[in-house]
């Protein structure tokens, strides 16, 4: 932290050649208005640029305080004449009230808006809602006061040497007792800050007990206010800045400043001086910070260490009780550099977030940089020439650069922990502790801003100060390529190939030599692991999960599928990871294919990569692989391409078949059987989506009348067959037969007859006629056509048997040939005749057994005669 002048105003009284004592300041809340108590004067800033806003003349003696409500509405000013007044934030005057004695100090309440002033015995309340003003006596006289945070307590400074704690009462309920005269106070939270004459800072809670050790900051304290953490006090001998618990930071020689007040809004604060100077200063926070890896080490409150991990949020506090000037953090080594000695930390255990002390170091030198490295630390040293010191060994080692070193990067090459420096001349130098060698390495064209080296040691990245980043290949030097408007550069930790750029407001994520995806950014990266992006922003450090999807499409366009594959790993969404397996599948890379697939669990595509890679090992065709890839992708036309340029024109002809895309089948097969075929299985597709009469007409198309037929009848087509019937010549006896099949299946008995009889098959006329109960014209075929006497009779018998016709049934199988069987009816018929004692039936039965004898004789007979 330092301050820098931002403008100085010597303040004279009217018309005199004698400067005006400024004895009070303050901002406004919104940090747009400084007010000053000068003389008799009330005057009002602009704190941007000095320039006077307002002069305000009401009082008739010397302004001793003013005070700004937090609201922002108004102020108020305290005189020697012993009146209060109080102003609008547009300057103009609404109320007076006074006190019988001079006014010492002024006071908001910062939650109920009263107004504390203070003369020289007695306090009092004021609001605008109360018309009459309360004056409260104390003994002693007073010479400051605050309100506490909460607004329920106001502290009184005496000059006795005491502090009384008054409730919003105005009753006392504590009292505390310094050795000199209190000339300020204030409150931080809940601890009230005392500082007396003895040069003594103190810290009290509300109850008047001792917090924390009383410092000797060297200023008799008049004034005590709150920067933030920080507090400053002016007074006899100068101001200073001090942290929380009083170690200071700032000191600045001063004969005697009266008052002392920072900006709410900008990092200002204004110094108020009895010779009449008003000071600004711009106050300048420097980031006092360390990063490895996923840790990062910084300075709060100017005292305390806070490690953060960025990836879990979790934060450690180390307090060291005094400044914090440098800081230093390598794998489990911390380093704090304090005013007058060094200490180092180690981690208890490796994930763990607890650092012990390892060792204390005696070192008063100024250094520029702290580097720590796993057993050592180096300072960067600048006086005639610059050295790099290597400190807590028994040994020291020290080397000598050309000019001051702006950069340093602890890394490892070959296995050896080396140190990297970047120059102002632009040099980058390697040093090896461990060997205490030194070497310069590469020359760039300006000075060194900020470098980094890549996961592998591979590539170098340097950032100049015309903002253009080189990276160079290691051990070559060999330029790559530059990248414009960069402020500071970092290499992905577990990725040699992608590199984070910020600057202009942008954040670029490169990847290789492709052009960088860029996204808004306010802030410099100082880290990269994975895919998250560490940016220090302000004071703070952010992390920003960055995607990586461009920079594995850019991998993809250009089949690096390794490459690809090691960017996914960082972190990206299901939808690249599929993309990236298809791709890879696509050029027959079936391991990352296979491992794109696993992450993002898609099991139909594991099972086809393991069917194809079988077939591509076993000897089959790139194209036709390929072309099966193309198929599971949609790309039907290419792959039909790249099956056809491989003479495999059937994958796909059944490709385009399987598709139902008949028409660009067709490209495929050749004339004759191959139509018939596509043909066929189109009629198939047409019988499977429930279209019986296309697929009919499709079978009749490819040829196959017996599967036109059988549909037909199955979907009750009757129409159609019976046309088809009539289409059909004799000529086609087979096809005529399914038809007939069909027509007995359909139940046109009629149709199927006629059929058969012009195929000339009686046997299966005769046989419809028995099936449909027409025994009249199935005696008739029996008739004229002998070969259908068996067909007609046999079925006849078995219908009489059924009706217990046993005579006519045993006729029946006479005359069809089943002489045995007519016997034994005959035989049957006789024994039941003569057991029932019916002995003229039993004749009858012999008489027409032997005339069926007979007659089967003269056939015999006649049959041996003719042959």
């Amino acid at each position: 932290m330092r301050t820098v002048p931002k403008w100085v105003n010597k303040i004279h009284e009217a018309d005199k050649v004698e400067f005006s004592s400024v004895h009070t300041i303050c901002f406004s809340p919104d940090g747009t208005q400084l007010v000053v108590g000068a003389g008799e004067k009330v005057m009002v800033y602009d704190p941007r640029d000095g320039a006077l806003v307002q002069l305000l003349q009401a009082h008739k003696g010397a302004v001793h305080a003013v005070a700004y409500c937090s609201d922002g509405k108004k102020f108020a000013s305290g005189s020697a004449d012993r009146n209060v007044i109080i102003w609008t934030s547009k300057m103009e005057g609404v109320l007076k009230y006074s006190h019988g004695e001079a006014i010492q100090c002024l006071a908001y309440n910062p939650v109920t808006m009263h107004l504390a002033s203070c003369a020289i015995s007695d306090f009092a309340f004021w609001s605008a809602d109360v018309k009459a003003v309360q004056k409260y006596r104390v003994s002693g006289r007073i010479t400051s006061c605050a309100w506490s945070s909460n607004g329920q307590h106001l502290a009184i400074g005496l000059a006795s040497g005491g502090v009384t704690i008054r409730d919003k009462g105005g009753d006392e309920i504590q009292r505390i007792t310094r050795d000199a005269a209190v000339w300020a106070v204030t409150f931080s939270k809940s601890i009230l800050l005392v500082s007396d004459w003895n040069e003594m800072l103190s810290f009290y809670n509300i109850q008047g007990q001792q917090m924390y050790k009383e410092r000797n900051i060297g200023i008799a304290g008049l004034s005590i206010s709150l920067l933030g953490a920080l507090v400053l006090v002016g007074g006899v001998g100068g101001w200073a800045v001090l942290t929380a618990e009083g170690v200071p930071i700032i000191n600045t020689q001063q004969e005697w400043v009266w008052a002392i007040a920072p900006s709410p809004s900008l990092n200002t604060l204004a110094v108020a001086c009895q010779d009449g100077t008003l000071w600004c200063y711009q106050v300048v926070f420097s980031t006092v910070h360390g990063l490895y890896r996923e840790r990062y080490a910084y300075r709060e409150n100017m005292t305390d260490v806070i490690i953060q991990h960025l990836t879990t949020g979790n934060k450690v506090r180390i307090k060291c009780h005094d400044r914090v000037q440098k800081i230093a953090i390598y794998k489990h080594r911390l380093a704090v550099q304090l005013p007058e000695r060094v200490v180092v930390y180690e981690q208890g255990d490796v994930e763990g977030m607890l650092y012990r002390v390892k060792e204390k170091l005696s070192q008063k030198t100024e250094c520029s940089l702290l580097v720590a490295t796993s057993d050592a630390l180096l300072l960067c040293q600048v006086s005639n020439d610059t050295k790099l010191v290597m400190i807590g060994r028994r040994i020291p080692k020290s080397w000598t650069v050309p000019t001051p070193i702006r950069y340093v990067k602890v890394t490892t090459l070959y296995f050896e922990e080396v140190l990297l420096l970047g120059l102002l001349n632009g040099q980058i130098w390697q040093v090896e502790p461990s060997e205490g060698e030194s070497k310069m390495i590469l020359q760039t064209p300006a000075s060194v801003r900020c470098l980094d080296v890549s996961a592998l040691r591979s590539r170098l990245a340097v950032v100049d100060e015309s903002s253009v980043c080189r990276v160079y290949s290691l051990p070559t030097g060999d330029l790559l390529y530059t990248e414009e408007n960069v402020s500071s550069v970092s290499f992905n930790s577990w990725c040699d190939e992608l590199l984070a750029l910020s600057g202009g407001g942008l954040l670029s994520i490169k990847a290789g030599q492709f052009p960088p995806a860029t996204q808004p950014l306010t802030g410099s990266v100082v880290g990269f692991q994975g895919g998250r992006v560490f940016c220090l922003q302000a004071n703070s450090m952010q992390t920003i999960n960055v995607p990586l999807s461009h920079a594995v499409h850019q991998y993809i366009q250009h089949k690096l599928f390794n490459e690809a594959y090691a960017v996914a790993c960082l972190g990206v969404t299901p939808l690249d990871w599929e993309r990236l397996g298809i791709a890879a599948l696509e050029e027959l890379s079936f391991e990352v294919a296979r491992k794109a697939f696993q992450r993002s669990e898609n099991i139909i595509y594991l099972t086809l990569i393991d069917h194809l890679q079988e077939r591509f090992e076993a000897g089959e065709k790139r194209a036709v692989i390929v072309g099966e890839v193309w198929a599971y992708r949609g790309r039907y036309a290419d792959a039909a391409r790249s099956f056809h340029s491989v003479g495999r024109d059937e994958r796909a002809l059944n490709l385009y078949v399987d598709l139902r895309m008949f028409n660009k089948a067709q490209e495929f097969v050749g004339e004759g059987d191959g139509l018939a075929a596509l043909a066929r299985r189109r009629a198939e597709w047409a019988r499977h989506v429930n279209e019986p009469r296309a697929a009919a007409e499709m079978y009749l198309a490819a040829g196959d009348v017996q599967k036109a037929a059988q549909l037909m009848a199955e979907s009750g087509k009757r129409d159609m067959l019976i046309e088809l019937a009539r289409k059909l010549d004799k000529g086609s006896s087979e096809s005529l037969r399914h038809v007939a099949e069909a027509l007995v299946t359909a139940g046109e008995m009629a149709t199927a007859a006629d059929v058969y009889c012009r195929l000339g098959d009686y046997r299966k006329v005769a046989q419809l006629a028995v099936s449909s109960g027409e025994w009249s014209r199935a005696f008739s075929l029996a008739r004229e056509h002998v070969e259908c006497k068996r067909d007609v009779y046999l079925p006849y018998a078995h219908h009489m048997a059924q009706q217990n016709k046993f005579i006519e049934a045993q006729k029946a199988y006479h005359m069809a040939g089943e002489i045995e069987t007519a016997v034994h009816v005959f035989t049957i018929l006789v024994g039941n005749a003569v057991a029932e004692e019916r002995f003229s039936d039993a004749g009858y039965l012999h008489h027409l057994l032997a005339m069926q004898c007979l007659e089967r004789a003269d056939t015999h007979d006649t049959k041996r005669v003719s042959s």
